[in-house]
């Protein structure tokens, strides 16, 4: 089996798994950081992700944290996020965000 890697995109490369086509794909993964407004039912109030897009990163905050229940949106999303500007207390409790998933709050490491 041979694998496509898109030469046009000249930074980090990770691999994705196209389901529909059952080829590899390489995407790039973002890092985000999501606030969410403080409200009855919320679960969280920040929440560090790295994934492939916004959805995405919704689908994992969603997944983890709220199951079934509808995924609240954010009131504030930075993409790209550069660690060194998050508060002290978030980058010293953060997980390393170099994979997909969610890195603050920390649950566990799941690569």
């Amino acid at each position: 089996m041979t694998q496509s890697v898109d030469k046009a995109w000249s930074g980090q490369y990770v691999g994705v798994r196209d389901v529909d086509t059952l080829k590899c794909r390489v995407r790039p993964f973002i890092r985000f950081w999501l606030e969410f407004e403080a409200a009855d039912g919320i679960h969280l109030s920040f929440c560090g992700c790295t994934a492939v897009d916004l959805d995405d990163a919704l689908r994992l905050i969603g997944d983890k944290y709220y199951g079934h229940a509808a995924t609240p949106r954010p009131i504030r999303v930075v993409a790209d996020v550069d660690l060194s500007t998050l508060p002290e207390w978030v980058r010293t409790a953060a997980a390393p965000p170099v994979w997909r998933g969610i890195w603050y709050p920390v649950t566990g490491i799941e690569p």
